[in-house]
């Protein structure tokens, strides 16, 4: 920062939340030419990365504008359309039950989901976003995509370090899978 001038990170920083918070915003595609121009692709990995910040400190709405940032910067980023989803996924499971908020469940499921289907169609052998879809198929009575989705997830996920003894009971190897596939999500997500 110069003296008395403005700090350009935190410029960039306060259009990618603008971004976020209204991808109609009339000025939306002279902020993406200036993001473009004066910053590199790593732009992406720390929006995700903030995403992912605000996300462990359950700061749904700050995560979401992160992510939202990413997704009009980098369309099909892999890192930002799976930390949308999550964030979604997250924000409408804390606000289930508060009949107030039936709306905007409505919406961050809906959001969820579609970008756990993007993700499935663009990376088919990503595992994770199977599992989630499952859970969402399931929620709305979807039961043959749900059994399509789990089956798919289990072959991905097959010799990850399921015992023989899980066999017996699939719950108890469904939830040691989501453990071990959560882990290995922090870790694939996780900025340095």
């Amino acid at each position: 920062m110069q003296k008395g001038g403005l700090d350009v990170n935190r410029l960039a920083d306060n259009m990618c939340i603008v971004l976020g918070a209204n991808t109609q915003f009339p000025h939306a595609d002279a902020y993406i030419r200036f993001l473009k121009k004066y910053y590199t692709e790593q732009l992406c990995r720390v929006l995700c990365g903030k995403g992912r910040e605000a996300l462990l400190q359950h700061s749904w709405r700050r995560s979401c504008l992160y992510f939202r940032a990413a997704l009009l910067l980098y369309p099909g980023e892999r890192d930002a359309m799976f930390g949308y989803a999550s964030v979604c996924r997250e924000w409408y499971l804390s606000l289930e039950g508060e009949d107030d908020q039936e709306m905007l469940i409505s919406l961050l499921k809906a959001e969820s989901t579609a970008y756990f289907e993007y993700l499935v169609l663009d990376d088919p052998d990503f595992a994770v976003p199977y599992y989630y879809l499952g859970f969402a198929y399931l929620n709305n009575a979807l039961y043959a995509k749900t059994q399509a989705v789990w089956k798919r997830f289990m072959e991905l996920t097959e010799g990850n370090g399921a015992e023989a003894s899980d066999a017996e009971d699939p719950a108890a190897a469904l939830a040691e899978q989501r453990k071990e596939i959560a882990e290995r999500d922090r870790k694939s997500t996780r900025l340095n």
